[in-house]
């Protein structure tokens, strides 16, 4: 719920029926939340019972949400913190807006009507939400190999922690593990270029107006970025739970293989 109300309380721009529509839209995901994390069986989220995947997941959002709310009031907020952020995320937002990449898909979200201001705060939040993506993905790299996670923790159980996943629909569970992982990745690759077009669509039909303002940028940016990361991480995962059941089944081969007789 901070996550979702927060944002709306940095940007002085949003009015009170943005404050109460985010006040809604929040506590309905933190009753979603709570629910499935309360409940004996799984439901739909993902990894609910293997920290830090979602802590890191919803880490990756929270700080490029808030650090990109922090990054607009720059123009009136002359605060060194304020004029660092802003000024790192213009710095890297300006240096992935090379040909033929996803920026300059994103740079279509903007009308030509729009202030330069705005223009300036998809650069911002752009970088901010790909700094925010290396940190996560280094920190969950890091995390897998110096905890040896999750074989160092409780067992992980497979249907809680992945209730969509069903191991029998293709064969051997680790084909189905390391195929999940291909797919992730090919989705990480192909929704920066996606994203930014279905945007446009979606809400350019519903709201033309939205694409200017500026707490509808930092979401759909944010949100842009958001997605093909977590599709990165949830292949690294996948990835790891193949190895370690192939490990697995090394091991109980070993144990089960009789030993040889020694004579007499």
């Amino acid at each position: 719920m901070t996550l979702i109300v927060l944002p709306s309380l940095l940007v002085p721009t949003a009015g009170v029926n943005t404050h109460l529509i985010t006040l809604i839209i929040g506590l309905s995901l933190a009753v979603f939340v709570f629910t499935e994390y309360m409940a004996q069986s799984p439901g739909i989220l993902e990894f609910r019972d293997a920290p830090p995947y979602n802590r890191m997941r919803f880490l990756l959002l929270f700080g490029s949400i808030i650090l990109a709310a922090v990054a607009y009031r720059a123009p009136w907020d002359g605060t060194p913190l304020v004029r660092l952020v802003y000024s790192l995320g213009l710095l890297v937002g300006q240096t992935l807006d090379v040909p033929f990449s996803p920026m300059r898909l994103a740079s279509g979200l903007i009308r030509p009507d729009a202030s330069p201001w705005i223009s300036q705060l998809v650069y911002v939040t752009l970088g901010l939400s790909f700094i925010m993506s290396v940190f996560v993905v280094w920190s969950l790299l890091l995390i897998l190999r110096v905890n040896n996670w999750p074989s160092r923790s409780r067992a992980f159980n497979l249907w809680v922690n992945l209730p969509t996943f069903d191991p029998t629909s293709g064969g051997d569970v680790v084909a189905s593990l390391v195929r999940s992982a291909r797919i992730n990745i090919s989705l990480a690759i192909l929704l920066p270029f996606f994203l930014p077009l279905a945007m446009r669509v979606v809400i350019g039909t519903l709201d033309p107006s939205a694409l200017n303002a500026p707490l509808s940028i930092i979401w759909i940016v944010s949100i842009w970025m958001f997605l093909p990361t977590c599709c990165v991480m949830k292949a690294i995962v996948m990835h790891r739970l193949a190895r370690l059941v192939s490990m697995q089944r090394r091991l109980d081969r070993v144990r089960e293989e009789p030993a040889e007789l020694v004579p007499a």
